[in-house]
């Protein structure tokens, strides 16, 4: 089962954490495995990629410094904060590794929309599969010729259709929900995961084993990269391309080994998680001008909420 859930904030966040809290206990999940765990603020480090690159390898995190370089290039526009979400995915990880629970990792304004007891029940059910669970994804989030879904065998969709048909009228059926809704494998941009400790190892192994790519590359307008180049210039752009066109493929060779247990929703539309969209993200994507004053949250007070240093 999930042993813990961890949401990444920053101090400000405090109507998005009280959100969040509300929300998830109504999904059913105990206070207690609530947490959420304080992320370092591009702010700390005055907006700056290199203040912020250095003190995440003084963290133990030097491949941080691979995710710098782009700046405001066309559509995708590269922010500090970027690069401190990506640090800070990276310590919960390693939180994950050192207290050796299977734990859910979601940002601050992502809840759920299943029954937490339906999605205790799948992951108990991938746990108990003939190789052992590293993760699930719990969105395919991207657009559909990123997500390159394998095609399945009419056979497999009617048993499939007839399984959703017991599934859904009979509560004496023994249900394989991860036969309904889950598929091995990794798709597209979510970075909300279930990690099991073996799991978030091998990803956190993956991200301080990387490389850096061309410098000349991350110089390119975004509208000027073809798909055939997209995979590499998005591989070091920020963390949820990195999962997309960096990890995936990684996961992909994987499949031949069959010795690991990634898996997803089957379906795009089988979404396990929902962005909270009454408050949503309030990071100003322009790292030339910044955030305006006027638009700050700044919320501060005491709260009855645990937190992760």
């Amino acid at each position: 089962m999930i042993e813990q859930v961890i949401a990444l904030t920053i101090e400000k966040a405090a109507n998005r954490r009280w959100m969040y809290q509300g929300i998830m206990l109504e999904k059913g999940i105990p206070v207690e495995a609530i947490h959420f765990f304080r992320g370092k603020s591009y702010t700390e480090f005055a907006s700056d990629y290199n203040r912020i690159a250095d003190a995440a390898e003084k963290d133990g995190f030097s491949f941080v410094r691979q995710f710098q370089g782009y700046g405001d290039t066309g559509i995708v526009q590269q922010h500090p904060a970027q690069m401190c979400q990506l640090w800070n995915y990276a310590r919960i990880l390693r939180y994950i590794v050192e207290t050796q629970k299977t734990t859910l990792v979601t940002w601050d304004d992502r809840t759920l929309t299943v029954p937490f007891s339906m999605l205790n029940v799948i992951i108990e059910q991938l746990k108990n599969k003939d190789k052992p669970f590293y993760t699930f994804q719990l969105r395919l989030r991207g657009q559909t010729e990123y997500l390159q879904l394998p095609e399945e065998e009419d056979d497999e969709l009617n048993d499939l259709h007839a399984e959703q048909f017991r599934a859904y009228t009979s509560i004496e059926h023994e249900i394989d929900y991860t036969y309904i809704f889950t598929r091995w494998g990794f798709y597209g941009y979510d970075e909300t995961i279930v990690f099991s400790p073996k799991g978030a190892e091998w990803l956190l192994t993956q991200l301080i084993a990387l490389d850096d790519i061309d410098a000349d590359i991350k110089k390119m307008p975004y509208m000027d990269i073809s798909l055939k180049q997209k995979p590499l210039y998005n591989s070091r752009l920020n963390l949820d391309n990195w999962l997309c066109w960096g990890l995936r493929p990684i996961i992909d060779a994987e499949r031949k080994a069959d010795t690991k247990g990634f898996y997803c929703p089957r379906y795009p539309g089988y979404d396990f998680i929902q962005d909270a969209h009454a408050f949503g993200s309030d990071t100003y994507w322009d790292s030339k001008t910044g955030m305006p004053d006027h638009l700050r949250q700044e919320v501060y007070q005491k709260q009855p909420l645990a937190y992760i240093e």
